[in-house]
């Protein structure tokens, strides 16, 4: 047997080589459980080899049963390159993995078939004829296609173009690293496919030529699906199945390889951790919160994060990690972020909330127990002496209990919505509750302001103060005025001391012996409700001054007062203090 030498072959060879040497890659790089599109990959590659090394033996032969022998034996890899292709899309989009066994069968019936006839080659199906002929020296194979020939081809066109489209679809839908990655493949496909459409339909100057440049376009197309294993990581474990869900989910998803490099994040997670627009490739710990270890194996399981975009909106995220597959061989993980913010914030207000509630019903039980032991003990003192005088002392400590519990009522009762809020004359209201009081204060009330609040609410605020302008600070004269943006009410009393200005409006606080030190914290609940702040500070003539700001903006809330239980700690002041009401 004599064999001639052309460019073609060894062009062939070394992309055989190439082509093989991708598929033992592709082989060697794929994980235990899962990446369908490596395997798939693989095979085309080894499929392409096959071709290649096939046709470049036909191109060196010169004997023609040589030439045919071995044209039919390479269609044993060449038949399955188009369902190979075909097969890789649809695992490359990442829908759930490969067909059924079943599918992948009824995909490769065609080639099957042809295979089977290719040997006998009955009623001419396959070829119609075969001969040689001798261009510029070269003897090369010359086929006509018979029928069952001409539907494998078609079958292999349409095989072709779906998964064309397929990956085509991913790389347009996919984030721009993954799109370069898809681009690529998609080149490297359309290339042999264009060049076999030529060289079928003989449209110059490809279908012209006396070799079939098929199998040397397609060995030369595993070069590019190289660079996209070595450049674009196709191989790596980057979630494939990503347009969908992982674009779109809320939780922040950062995949980590066993290197300890940042593979892959989601919008979320660029959003959520503030992270630089090259996190892809760098290490994880360097660039991802909460990362400690390289490959991600160590990270907080709660972190809080700030953006360095001057926001200073703070999120607290809770971490979650899981190996990239079940049994953890392959290395690397997946982090997943999961914006607790509100939960972690309603958590901490149900501390504060119960920390205060617990110091409330410890101001009550403390404010019940005295009276009841004097009254325990002025009834026995009764008993014991007959003297009946000491049930006076019982009655007034009856008296001080009842005036105790109308004030808790009186609060509890602030745990109601306020109504809603009127255009309400400040001077006409305080005028009504002077009345109604029936008090010897002389109250000067110098404003002309009109204000959107509850009427019944803010008469109790007026009430409440005046109380306690008279009862605890001593005083005669009560003056209410306009400030900018609100009102103030003030009196000519003792005041109030510097330092007990920040915890006279908590619950239990009070310089009264028989005080409950409720009053001005139904004051401030009431002013609050209203969307409105008080604070107090000293008056013109040294007496005390409650300022109401934030009224000019007219925006009441009708919130529930009844969900904010005490501030602080109760504090009760020595009965020689003054200016605090009960």
């Amino acid at each position: 047997m004599t064999w001639q030498s052309t460019p073609a072959v060894l062009v062939l060879f070394v992309a055989g080589l190439a082509a093989l040497s991708w598929a033992v890659y592709g082989f060697a790089s794929r994980r235990p459980h899962g990446d369908a599109h490596v395997t798939v990959l693989s095979l085309l590659c080894l499929a392409v080899a096959g071709w290649a090394f096939g046709y470049g033996v036909q191109l060196s032969a010169t004997d023609f049963r040589t030439q045919l022998a071995v044209y039919k034996l390479l269609h044993v890899a060449a038949a399955f390159v188009a369902p190979l292709w075909f097969l890789f899309g649809v695992a490359y989009e990442g829908r759930s993995g490969l067909p059924s066994r079943r599918r992948v069968a009824l995909l490769c019936v065609v080639p099957v078939v042809l295979l089977l006839a290719l040997p006998t080659n009955p009623g001419s199906l396959v070829l119609t004829a075969a001969s040689q002929q001798s261009v510029g020296g070269l003897v090369t194979l010359v086929t006509d296609s018979g029928p069952l020939y001409q539907l494998f081809l078609a079958y292999s066109y349409v095989l072709l173009l779906v998964g064309c489209g397929l990956v085509g679809r991913h790389a347009l839908r996919s984030a721009p690293h993954v799109r370069g990655q898809a681009t690529l493949v998609l080149a490297a496909a359309l290339v042999p496919f264009a060049v076999s459409v030529l060289d079928t339909f003989d449209v110059p100057p490809v279908g012209t030529l006396p070799i079939n440049l098929t199998p040397v376009s397609l060995s030369l197309s595993v070069v590019v699906f190289g660079l996209a294993v070595f450049r674009n990581r196709l191989f790596d474990p980057t979630p494939v199945a990503r347009t969908t869900v992982f674009e779109t989910m809320r939780e922040g998803v950062v995949v980590v390889a066993a290197d300890g490099r940042v593979v892959d994040v989601n919008p979320a997670a660029r959003t959520l951790l503030d992270l630089p627009d090259d996190v892809v490739g760098r290490q994880a710990s360097s660039v991802v919160p909460g990362v400690e270890s390289g490959d991600g194996a160590s990270v907080d399981a709660e972190l809080v994060v700030c953006p360095e975009d001057g926001s200073g909106e703070r999120h607290t995220l809770q971490v979650t990690r899981s190996p990239l597959d079940p049994d953890g061989t392959a290395g690397g993980s997946v982090l997943l972020y999961h914006d607790v913010t509100e939960r972690e914030a309603h958590r901490r207000l149900l501390e504060r909330r119960n920390d205060r509630l617990d110091t409330f019903t410890t101001t009550i039980s403390h404010d019940l127990r005295n009276p009841l032991s004097v009254i325990s003990g002025y009834v026995a003192l009764t008993r014991d002496t007959g003297n009946l005088d000491h049930l006076d002392t019982v009655d007034r400590t009856v008296t001080r209990i009842a005036d105790f519990l109308d004030d808790l009522l009186t609060l509890a009762r602030q745990g109601r919505t306020i109504g809603d809020p009127v255009r309400v004359s400040l001077a006409a209201l305080v005028d009504e509750t002077v009345a109604a009081a029936e008090t010897e204060l002389t109250v000067e009330a110098t404003t002309d302001r009109d204000l959107l609040a509850d009427p019944d609410r803010l008469r109790q605020v007026f009430e409440n103060l005046l109380h306690n302008a008279a009862d605890h600070g001593g005083a005669t004269t009560v003056r209410v005025g306009d400030l900018p943006d609100g009102f103030f009410v003030e009196d000519d009393g003792t005041g109030i001391s510097a330092e007990k200005r920040e915890t006279v409006f908590d619950y239990g606080y009070t310089t009264s012996a028989g005080g409950s030190g409720f009053g001005l914290v139904i004051v401030r609940e009431i002013v609050e409700a209203h969307g409105w702040e008080i604070a107090v500070t000293e008056g013109s003539t040294g007496g005390a001054r409650f300022e109401v700001t934030g009224v000019d903006s007219m925006t009441p809330i009708a919130a529930s007062l009844s969900t904010e239980p005490p501030r602080t700690e109760p504090s009760q002041a020595s009965a020689e203090e003054s200016g605090v009401d009960d």
